[in-house]
């Protein structure tokens, strides 16, 4: 048997004590050994038990690609602020949003005139006192 194998088999040995571990609180036989009917239907089990989680993700995953088949209406958003509040604060945020925008172009605009200024050859040096 080769190394490989070997290791797989010791392995899934320790998955096959550590699940009985889980299961019950009784100190295990570490000697009892594994016959490989024994082996193989806690192989299925282990595999049966993946499918089931996989199943649960891909259920998870579904759901958050389409939430319409399952009656989630992703276009409306609960809010216990009437109409006119909404547009309110819609207003406010709009005016910031300008006003931030209006300071950006007024930065910007600075950082080029430095930038002009900085490869002007008519730049003076500090004067030497």
């Amino acid at each position: 048997m080769s190394s490989t194998s070997q290791q797989r088999l010791e392995r899934l040995h320790e998955l096959k004590r550590e699940h009985e571990t889980q299961q019950t609180d009784q100190d295990t036989d570490e000697e009892t050994g594994f016959q490989g009917e024994e082996l193989n239907a806690f192989i299925k089990e282990l595999v049966e038990k993946k499918k089931q989680r996989k199943h649960q993700l891909d259920l998870i995953q579904e759901f958050f690609e389409n939430p319409d088949d399952y009656g989630v209406q992703v276009d409306i958003i609960p809010s216990s602020s009437s109409h006119k509040e909404i547009d309110q604060r819609k207003a406010e945020l709009e005016y910031r949003v300008n006003l931030l925008r209006s300071v950006l172009t007024a930065l910007e605009g600075e950082l080029e005139l430095l930038g002009v200024a900085k490869n002007s050859p008519d730049l003076t040096q500090d004067k030497k006192s």
